[in-house]
């Protein structure tokens, strides 16, 4: 089968996922970063690491990008000073830290780099931020004075982020969410989703761009898929099994569908990719059909009830 022209997708920490979605589409691999456990010499408090990571030179051609923040990372042991890679910067190491991880700096780089039209498929793991201190090699043994920058991992998405760990998920039978649900296994990360002024309520509600998949028992989301009112769109995913043939399920019977702006070629549901059927239709086509649907089976228990009075 010839493969298809669009969407490309880069495939980043996730090997199975790539080699599962190359039999039909455009593949680049890549990684975020290596970590790197520091070793400081005696008297030695500083060291300086390079870094070393792996994105697709022409990232903002490809619309879609799946992360994988929940598989292993490959580590390395430094024990010396490195030396820059492609580019004058270095990362200073104070002691006593003694790991390098670049995955958060990554992460605002890809940001940086993609397209205007993106989707980002994002498995998530734990919320966390890392301090990097940037320094320019001016000489041998001579270093600038380190630039300060703290990035967090989850700081490109338009959702708020709060590490809550747990494995009782539920859906409220949305049609994307029925698919992830079978291999969803727990959630690291609990999201907040953004808010906009209504003027006529006079008061904040949920930006409908913004659509929640599953919850936790609590009743907090654990999954959404968002839109910033442009063209970039962010699906954010528990932890999941078999995410190969999850990702697989996703592009040959729901992307297509939901979001049949990245899938031109996609014969099946041809007749969404007109001018008159945007995207964020479809998601509020499903929001609206959700709320039916709640609203039937309050309806329904409200009738038992009365019965059983």
């Amino acid at each position: 089968m010839e493969k298809y022209k669009e969407p490309q997708i880069c495939v980043l920490n996730n090997n199975e996922i790539a080699e599962k979605l190359q039999e039909n589409y455009i593949i680049a691999e890549g990684n975020l970063g290596i970590i790197k456990t520091i070793k400081y010499e005696e008297y030695v408090n500083n060291r300086y690491v390079n870094l070393e990571y792996d994105l697709a030179a022409n990232l903002h051609e490809y619309e879609i990008i799946i992360i994988d923040l929940q598989s292993d990372r490959e580590r390395k042991i430094c024990d010396k000073d490195e030396e820059p890679n492609n580019s004058p910067y270095l990362f200073q190491m104070n002691y006593p830290k003694t790991e390098f991880d670049p995955t958060p700096f990554i992460m605002n780089q890809i940001q940086s780099q993609i397209g205007k039209k993106c989707l980002r498929i994002i498995f998530a793991n734990s919320d966390y931020s890392e301090e990097y201190k940037v320094v320019k090699k001016v000489g041998q043994n001579q270093y600038s004075y380190p630039d300060e920058i703290i990035e967090g991992i989850y700081e490109t998405i338009g959702a708020n982020v709060q590490n809550k760990s747990g494995k009782k998920v539920k859906t409220e039978g949305i049609y994307l969410a029925e698919f992830v649900e079978k291999y969803v296994s727990s959630y690291k990360v609990v999201f907040e989703l953004p808010k906009i002024w209504n003027a006529e309520l006079r008061k904040s509600v949920l930006d409908e761009n913004y659509q929640p998949l599953m919850y936790n028992q609590d009743g907090e989301v654990i999954s959404y898929i968002g839109y910033d009112g442009g063209n970039e769109y962010e699906l954010l995913l528990p932890v999941c099994e078999q995410k190969d043939k999850l990702i697989q399920t996703l592009f040959e019977r729901v992307l297509p569908e939901v979001l049949p702006t990245f899938f031109p070629e996609s014969k099946e549901f041809n007749w969404l990719n007109n001018d008159e059927f945007k995207p964020i239709e479809v998601l509020e086509c499903e929001k609206k059909k959700y709320e039916l649907k709640k609203e039937y089976q309050d309806k329904i228990a409200e009738i038992e009830k009365h019965e059983k009075e």
